[in-house]
């Protein structure tokens, strides 16, 4: 009786011993996932922005149809549409946001300074007044290709004539 005791407390501690490991692994990726975005944003965006000279980059996602590059920025529930907004304000940072892309994750990933679902687009475009702003087409790369027909009627109409 006393060595079926033992067995079942020796496998009840492998047990809750593998899943500790497990999510310590799963943090780990996490953890790493959320570097390597927040170093491809800090080094390699400022510089393609520049080269480009492009002041804003508007990425778009619809309920049920995600950008190319949405698992790069860092997935959330989408309502209708959301959009991941990235914004040469000068200097060497690019300011990020996630609007109407909502999900604990993403906002305790450190990537974005500005999270929420409760936003003006045409407000927060021209509170940042781009000159040039660019979006996600591509006749040639389909990582390149997440802006439907659609999707730029619906941000050409809130943007206006102006952008």
């Amino acid at each position: 009786m006393g060595t079926k005791r033992i067995t079942v407390a020796l496998l009840a501690l492998l047990l809750v011993a593998g899943q500790a490991r497990a999510g310590g692994e799963a943090r780990q990726r996490w953890d790493l996932m959320n570097q390597i975005r927040q170093e491809k944003f800090d080094l390699v965006l400022p510089e393609v922005m520049h080269e480009n000279g492009v002041d804003m980059w508007i990425t778009v996602n619809r309920e049920g149809y995600d950008d190319p590059l949405t698992e790069d920025f860092g997935k959330g529930y989408v309502l209708s549409y959301g959009y991941y907004i990235f914004t040469d304000r000068g200097g060497d940072r690019i300011e990020r946001a996630a609007l109407g892309i909502g999900t604990y994750l993403l906002e305790q990933n450190g990537a974005y300074d500005i999270v929420t679902q409760d936003f003006d687009l045409r407000e927060f475009v021209n509170a940042r007044n781009p000159q040039v702003i660019a979006l996600n087409f591509s006749e040639n790369i389909g990582a390149a290709d997440g802006l439907s027909y659609t999707s730029y009627r619906k941000l050409a109409e809130v943007l206006g004539e102006e952008y």
